[in-house]
């Protein structure tokens, strides 16, 4: 069967033997919003958990509204004009409007970037600004968690009157869901918090994964600090494989984002009676597979569907290359997972960007890796973690010579968008 896989701008068309294909793990339909903005107008004016966004920004004379970096396909140019509307007949003047473009610790965004993420209009009429975690000064400290970790948010969000998060909900392979929260943590926090966020113990939680909730360290991180630091109000929404929206969520940061987290847990999961000998996934296209980092989300959620010891084939453009140079450094003075985890249990050890590697060599602890990407110089690979493939069908060709001619096969196209659910009979 010839199945296209997302992939870049573009997709890639792969051919799997019918003979081996056991499942195509989709997201279950959702209808698609006919007026988004309709939608979005109604939302914030009929909020869950909380008063009307015009109503809060009475009185109000700044505003600061977090966005995604550019690794989001976040409807933002849908999202963002009725918000901004709302401020500005509330009488927050422009000038007193940012939006913080909410990074973590990834790079800044460009100013290329900035008009994917914003559109043309909104960059030359607001201030955008972008988090950069690693500039202390940045940020106030506002105490602890309860596990002793320090709390250091972007003062710019921090001193602002009216505090507004946006986002995008779908799995996350460590924090259960994305957006609500994680705008703030790790979104604007200083690299001190973001090193507790994502600590060794905290990712080595059986419950640190992707559509868990109930007892994920990683989350429960994230709400504590996002009450400390403050939201008055959330929007988020849900996205259908074609991108479009089939759902708005605003008000509360928690009580909101739940009703969106409960819509893409039924539009995500995928049911599969067992796992397989062979996983085919992607890293979902552009602008999630832009690099190895990224891309390492859809070998995190094909886990589930994969036997141990099977093989798991990425397709990922990565046109970036790995990503940071902290994160290249690791995977190339470790010989393997195991090297890895070995270094990074010794005291003091810190490293950004290590949670990822952690991620990966789990995953490389659980099955074997193959990638098809000409954008990735694996040359600066240590050999212990990927094996490259110089097409899509020499990855497929590699990895049934592996497991033999009768394997069995699951394909997940959109990659980390899809939560394959193991049910046996």
């Amino acid at each position: 069967m010839n199945i296209n896989i997302d992939y870049g701008r573009t997709g890639i068309p792969i051919h799997v033997p019918d003979r081996n294909l056991k499942a195509i793990l989709s997201l279950q339909p959702m209808p698609p919003i006919p007026d988004p903005a309709a939608a979005v107008q109604d939302a914030l004016q009929h909020p869950t958990g909380t008063r009307s966004l015009p109503d809060l920004a009475k009185g109000a004379r700044s505003a600061c509204i977090l966005v995604c970096d550019a690794t989001r396909p976040v409807p933002n140019q849908v999202m963002l004009p009725p918000i901004l509307d709302a401020l500005a007949t509330a009488g927050i003047p422009r000038a007193s409007t940012q939006i913080l473009i909410a990074t973590g610790l990834h790079r800044g965004a460009t100013p290329v970037e900035i008009l994917e993420i914003l559109g043309p209009s909104i960059p030359s009429a607001y201030t955008i600004l972008n988090h950069n975690a690693r500039r202390i000064n940045d940020h106030v400290y506002l105490g602890e968690t309860r596990t002793g970790a320090p709390i250091l948010i972007d003062r710019r969000y921090a001193a602002a009157g009216l505090k507004i998060a946006t986002g995008l909900i779908d799995p996350h392979l460590m924090a259960g869901f994305s957006g609500g929260r994680k705008l703030i943590c790790p979104g604007i926090a200083a690299t001190g918090t973001i090193r507790h966020f994502h600590s060794l113990s905290i990712l080595d939680s059986p419950a640190a994964t992707a559509g868990t909730l109930e007892g994920n360290p990683v989350s429960d991180f994230s709400f504590e600090v996002a009450r400390i630091a403050g939201c008055d109000f959330t929007v988020n929404t849900a996205l259908d494989e074609n991108r479009q929206i089939t759902g708005v969520f605003a008000g509360d940061i928690l009580e909101a984002w739940m009703q969106g987290v409960d819509h893409v847990r039924k539009a995500s999961s995928a049911p599969l009676s067992e796992e397989a000998d062979i996983v085919i996934t992607s890293g979902a296209g552009h602008p999630l597979d832009g690099t190895l980092y990224q891309s390492i989300k859809g070998l995190v959620a094909a886990m589930p569907a994969v036997k141990p010891g099977g093989t798991i084939i990425l397709f990922a453009a990565m046109q970036e290359g790995i990503g940071s140079p902290d994160f290249e450094s690791l995977l190339s003075e470790c010989a393997g997972p195991d090297d890895f985890l070995n270094r990074v249990k010794e005291p003091g050890f810190f490293r950004i960007d290590q949670w990822q590697t952690q991620e990966l060599a789990r995953v490389r602890n659980h099955a074997n890796i193959i990638i098809y990407s000409p954008n990735l110089q694996l040359a600066r690979f240590a050999p212990g973690w990927l094996n490259p493939a110089l097409s899509p069908a020499a990855a497929i060709a590699a990895a049934l010579d592996l497991h033999g001619r009768d394997a069995t096969i699951v394909v997940i196209p959109k990659g980390p968008y899809v939560l394959p659910t193991i049910e046996r009979s």
